[in-house]
């Protein structure tokens, strides 16, 4: 009887071979298309922030539109990450959404370089005031809203994971149904067996 080994370790015939793990080639398509994701994202993203940033002057004293736009990327990263992980595992669409949307298009929508420097410009001319209400702003504010979104998505998750789950149960009982006869009926005064009629 031949022997047969798997990495010098003797083995007995007919004995299977454990598996290989699974190597760095079999992760590469997931790490393809999630660049990708976040790359296209990234793209979009930037690009929203471009032009709505071209609605404030750059003599504006308070930046409003910057304020606006992380305020809203605040929401927008805590509802869209708290729903994808409410409503199943991080694989498949959900991971690319998270990645795509979250990671590429909120990382290049919201701006923490700007915001860091338009409140460098306000301490260091003369609208100290302005620059100190701005950051403390976007701080509290920008976690408050991320806490909301995060509460909301949660919310949002939970009723379209509900709703799936009433949707499968729903259609696993929905099935050829075995036609009911005479002697299958109960035994009920009138209709059942031995009656005499």
């Amino acid at each position: 009887m031949a022997d047969s080994s798997f990495h010098g370790i003797p083995q007995e015939s007919g004995e299977q071979r454990p598996p290989r793990p699974r190597g760095r080639r079999s992760r590469l398509p997931d790490m393809v298309s999630g660049a990708v994701s976040v790359f296209l994202g990234g793209i979009v993203g930037t690009l929203a922030r471009i032009l709505l940033s071209t609605l404030q002057g750059e003599s504006a004293v308070w930046p409003w539109m910057t304020l606006t736009i992380n305020l809203t990327g605040a929401f927008a990263l805590g509802f869209l990450q708290e729903s994808l992980a409410t409503t199943g595992p991080d694989v498949g669409w959900r991971r690319l959404a998270r990645l795509g949307g979250g990671t590429g298009f909120l990382g290049g929508y919201t701006t923490y370089g700007t915001f860091v420097l338009e409140t460098d410009l306000r301490l260091g001319g003369h609208v100290v005031g302005v620059g100190v209400i701005y950051a403390v702003v976007s701080v509290l504010l920008g976690l408050a809203l991320a806490g909301v979104g995060i509460v909301a998505g949660a919310r949002f998750g939970e009723r379209i994971h509900e709703r799936t789950v009433r949707t499968a149960s729903g259609a696993s009982e929905t099935g050829p149904r075995t036609p009911v006869t005479i002697d299958d009926r109960p035994n009920r005064p009138g209709h059942g067996r031995g009656d005499g009629r």
